[in-house]
């Protein structure tokens, strides 16, 4: 089943907009992008097509309520919570996207730089059977339209460098983990 279900479009000014519906079979961009929806309340994917010149924004509509149905009631799912997204260096491509989402939304990024990426690999077949992938032609970009593939900075930095060496501790230390996302929220003990 495609996942591309309604298409609208703008050409003017070498800007594209459509809208999209995702479901869960979709893989890690479809997984990313439920998650964004149910984080910060909508999603988007901005992105540059290096090849045509062209920038793209694309909307997409989550079955939040698993109902099988892409409608209204879905924007009715919300869930009371502060959220925030922890990243590191491995954290690349679709998981890159939910990063960019977040911090474009106002949920803070706790951890190191991401690896970046944008969701869009390009997967080629040599003739001896074997395959590559390579980053594809679309560059994912932020709210200010600035190119994220290199990776997202976070808020609030987990890892700590001394001598060529990097302690990761703080990402299991949950009561500093809370305590910044209380600072990043206003919050004081």
């Amino acid at each position: 089943m495609p996942a591309i279900a309604a298409t609208y479009s703008d050409h003017s000014n070498d800007y594209y907009d459509r809208r999209e519906k995702i479901d869960y079979d979709d893989g890690e961009s479809g997984i990313s992008t439920a998650m964004a929806k149910n984080i910060c309340g909508e999603t988007y994917r901005h992105q540059y097509d290096s090849y045509t010149g062209q920038d793209e924004l694309i909307h997409y509509d989550v079955d939040l309520n698993f109902d099988g149905v892409f409608d209204e009631k879905d924007d009715e799912v919300s869930y009371p919570f502060e959220f925030a997204v922890m990243v590191g260096a491995q954290t690349y491509s679709a998981a890159n996207y939910l990063a960019s989402m977040a911090k474009d939304n106002g949920i803070p990024v706790l951890g190191e730089q991401t690896g970046g990426g944008a969701c869009s690999p390009q997967i080629t077949p040599e003739p001896e059977g074997l395959y590559y992938s390579l980053s594809g032609r679309y560059s994912l970009m932020d709210k200010n339209n600035k190119s994220v593939d290199m990776g997202i900075e976070p808020d609030f930095v987990l890892t700590k460098e001394k001598d060529g060496e990097y302690d990761y501790s703080l990402y299991a230390d949950f009561d500093e983990i809370s305590r910044m996302i209380d600072e990043y929220y206003g919050k004081s003990n």
